[in-house]
């Protein structure tokens, strides 16, 4: 593989620690979901799976969404980088790579951690919930911004679901196993794609 022009990252449970807070949230608004549902939503695009929970949803009103997503927001400011992330994200900047965020956040409850850890300035754009719900319609928008094609870009990401729309966008793709989904996640079936499987910062920067 040629050296890639743009590093796309994944933002929760790549970047930042906040597996427990988000799927605390989850639970929130489906409260009889089981643990295994909740990771089988991020097999696929993670907000078009959550529609297909529709039965299991709280219901509330337009105010108590509002307070709730301003408490997630609040709560995820808490949150820290993964150790050795802030280090890396300096270094592979550094070297000439263009960064980007591909989420399925919302920029309120991104945004301000990469600013508190004071590594939002390392990235070009900011691929957000409000953009688009799909991160493939993402990847389109960074290919756009920087000129490139799919196989000049590298996706790091942590769910199963991000790797087949980053297939569907011909962007090669790295796993890492400190988010959501292990290892019997990826391997259960074939992606061209998928460049490598890491277990740490430490591998993820050799690659």
């Amino acid at each position: 593989m040629q050296k890639p022009k743009v590093i796309v990252f994944d933002l929760d449970g790549v970047l930042v620690d906040s597996n427990e807070i988000t799927a605390k949230e989850f639970f929130k608004i489906y409260k009889t979901a089981s643990a295994d549902k909740y990771k089988e939503t991020l097999c696929g695009n993670f907000i078009e799976e959550c529609k297909k929970l529709f039965n299991l949803k709280i219901v509330e009103t337009p105010e108590e969404k509002e307070n709730r997503l301003l408490a997630y927001a609040e709560e995820k400011k808490s949150c820290h980088l993964f150790p050795g992330i802030a280090s890396l994200l300096s270094e592979v900047h550094k070297n000439g790579f263009k960064l980007a965020i591909n989420t399925s956040s919302r920029e309120r409850t991104c945004v301000p951690i990469l600013e508190i850890t004071g590594v939002d300035k390392l990235f070009d754009f900011f691929g957000t919930k409000e953009m688009a719900v799909s991160k493939s319609d993402k990847f389109s928008m960074i290919k756009e911004k920087y000129g490139v094609e799919g196989k000049d870009m590298v996706f790091v990401t942590d769910t199963l679901g991000d790797l087949r729309e980053a297939e569907i966008s011909g962007v090669p793709t790295i796993a890492v196993m400190w988010g959501i989904h292990d290892r019997s996640h990826f391997t259960r079936e074939p992606h061209d794609n998928l460049l490598a499987i890491v277990d740490s910062v430490a591998e993820l920067r050799e690659k």
